[in-house]
């Protein structure tokens, strides 16, 4: 690569951060719009834990089966229409598996419930399942898990005005259609992902992590206009 190519490139990478730092600023002058406190179960380390200046976390949640067991209410057909899917095709046509896989996942807002009805609810079921796990399940597993879904986060936060067990977060719907031995087949909603689950941890915050490696601890996770994460408190 020739002189110019190179200072062409290293110009668009400089512009890449810029554009990224100035979105974070924007979404961060705009206040904190929601926050709330989770665990070292919710949201494990990522990184190296001798480098605490390289440690992220990732939010973790139930994707919404643990061997047979649904967390929360499903999303059906309906659902699916309301968030705008083309649900038109019945899901015993013979086109209707390809027609749902070939739908485009679509961005929503998402509830996680942290620690509520909803986790106690899926615990039981998931016990029932895997005995063996017991173990796991009630003290290392995460308590957060999707409630609801929808288009809109203000509608959402009306609905879960409970900051300290609702998270309210965009992620990505898909349409599937699902099969089971002895009964029709149902067009189904799935949350394939949420938009941004790795999140850097800054200073002093990840000193603190540092050493508090392999124990319990708490962070603050806050969300801005954007609903773009970011930590804002860490404490044992």
């Amino acid at each position: 690569m020739n002189r110019w190519g190179v200072v062409g490139s290293v110009a668009m990478v400089v512009a890449a951060n810029a554009f990224v730092l100035v979105g974070v600023a924007i979404d961060r002058s705009g206040g904190v719009v929601q926050k709330i406190e989770l665990t070292e179960r919710e949201l494990p380390t990522r990184g190296s834990s001798e480098d605490n200046t390289g440690i992220s976390v990732r939010l973790s949640w139930q994707a919404g089966w643990y061997p047979a067991v649904r967390f929360g209410p499903g999303i059906d057909r309906n659902k699916l229409t309301e968030l705008g899917f083309d649900c038109r095709v019945a899901p015993g046509d013979r086109l209707a598996e390809s027609h749902y896989q070939r739908q485009p996942a679509r961005v929503v807002f998402v509830v996680l419930e942290y620690d509520g009805p909803a986790w106690q609810k899926w615990l039981v079921g998931a016990i029932a399942a895997s005995p063996e796990s017991t173990e796991f399940l009630k003290g290392h597993s995460s308590r957060l898990g999707v409630v609801n879904v929808g288009k809109s986060p203000s509608a959402l936060r009306a609905r879960y005005p409970d900051q300290d067990h609702y998270l309210i977060v965009p992620g990505l719907m898909r349409a599937m259609v699902r099969y089971e031995v002895s009964k029709p087949r149902e067009v189904f909603g799935e949350v394939a992902g949420l938009l941004v689950d790795d999140i850097h941890v800054p200073q002093p915050y990840a000193s603190t992590l540092a050493e508090l490696r392999g124990k319990p601890y708490h962070l603050t996770l806050c969300y801005g206009k954007r609903y773009e994460p970011w930590i804002c408190g860490c404490r044992p």
